[in-house]
């Protein structure tokens, strides 16, 4: 099973599950969750969050026992489809917080060669779009640009540097980890 292939696909969904699949909680808890911790790039209106679980407990994806949502072994396979997905260029360039987000979801699983594969893709979609946005700075269309504009630009490159950093920090810590439960 792919994340594609599954019949509640939206990123809220996705994200609505792991926290219920981490801690089983109220729908009223989950809401809040968006307001208080870095989900808060969702919305977290009652017109958005509720309407979200009801389509998930639909799917069955999620369940709803003693009044907490709970994940259920489908709604379980699905967010762990949903975190093996390789990173892609489109994702790191577009949805960055949303691929960071999947990276602090992979704790659910507990699976070190499935973070290494995460780590790994991520690694080799920022270093593509950093190669992309170099070699946009060193382009005619640079060169047209406004100052304003090119410093803008050089912010994203510093950016993908700082995630290529992270992405070298992060592969060598889980190495170091595994190495250490040998």
């Amino acid at each position: 099973m792919s994340a594609s292939d599954i019949t509640f696909p939206t990123k809220l969904g996705f994200v609505l599950i792991a926290h219920a699949q981490a801690q089983p909680r109220t729908a009223y808890a989950l809401r809040k969750l968006f307001e208080t911790t870095p989900v808060g790039r969702f919305s977290s209106s009652p017109g958005s969050i509720y309407p979200a679980l009801k389509k998930l407990e639909a799917a069955g994806l999620t369940a709803t026992k003693d009044g907490l949502v709970h994940a259920t072994a489908k709604g379980r396979q699905a967010l762990r489809a949903w975190l093996c997905e390789p990173v892609t260029l489109a994702e790191v360039g577009r949805e960055l917080e949303i691929t960071l987000l999947r990276f602090a979801f992979l704790d659910l699983v507990d699976d070190a060669m499935l973070t290494m594969r995460f780590l790994t893709s991520f690694r080799a979609a920022v270093s593509e779009q950093l190669k992309q946005l170099i070699a946009f700075l060193q382009s005619e269309g640079a060169a047209s640009m406004s100052w304003h504009g090119k410093l803008a630009v050089e912010s994203g490159r510093i950016a993908y540097e700082a995630q290529l950093h992270w992405a070298d920090h992060a592969i060598s810590r889980l190495k170091k980890n595994a190495q250490s439960k040998r």
